[in-house]
């Protein structure tokens, strides 16, 4: 994955002023609520984003933003699962980047936030994403276990082209109730081998 402008800025200690233009990308949410669900949450403030200026076109650039990897298929989300548009007032609690910092008093930012929602259920041991070429819109990606609602400290900078390294997803209960039985099972498949293999050496010594 390539390094982009984001990234550099940080390392510079360049946040603020970085922080200050969230509305010019779009955020990605990965979800993983459990074993075998996954849920992608892309966000758009098309009322910052000077490429989106409409909601039809915010809609838009949300389905196209992204693609998923899953045991090496890629596949639009559309195919994993139906979208759901969600209009929301307020960033992600877990999202990567604060608000804008300044030493002037602080104004509520009025948020024009269009999200769409994927849902589905996977049985892939792991799950990828990356940003079609062509996009022309950069896109920060974190994921998130469970319900926690603490800001995300791992995250990605992606632009067209990108792909984000693997992520391993939780096995689901069959897969891990599998695992466990064939483990017994070459447990009791040694055990009996032990016993048939000493009762033939030594038949009259007590194995």
């Amino acid at each position: 994955m390539r390094v982009g402008w984001l990234v550099l800025a940080l390392l510079a200690g360049g946040s603020p002023s970085v922080f200050g233009h969230n509305g010019q990308f779009l955020l990605a949410k990965v979800l993983v609520p459990g074993p075998g669900r996954v849920q992608l949450e892309v966000t758009v403030d098309y009322g910052a984003n000077p490429m989106v200026q409409t909601e039809a076109e915010a809609a838009e650039a949300l389905r196209g933003a992204l693609r998923v990897i899953e045991e090496g298929r890629s596949v639009a989300p559309d195919e994993l699962g139906p979208v759901r548009m969600e209009k929301r007032a307020e960033l992600d609690p877990t999202c990567p980047l604060p608000e804008s910092e300044s030493s002037a008093p602080a104004e509520p930012e009025n948020h024009q936030l269009l999200t769409a929602i994927w849902t589905w259920p996977t049985r892939a041991g792991l799950l990828s994403f990356e940003v079609p070429k062509g996009v022309p819109h950069d896109v920060i990606l974190w994921r998130v276990d469970g319900a926690t609602e603490q800001r995300a400290e791992r995250w990605f900078y992606l632009i067209a082209g990108d792909r984000t390294a693997s992520m391993p997803l939780p096995k689901t209960a069959p897969e891990a109730r599998l695992w466990w039985v064939v483990a017994l099972g070459v447990s009791l498949l040694g055990g009996a081998g032990m016993v048939g293999w000493c009762k033939r050496t030594r038949p009259r010594e007590r194995c």
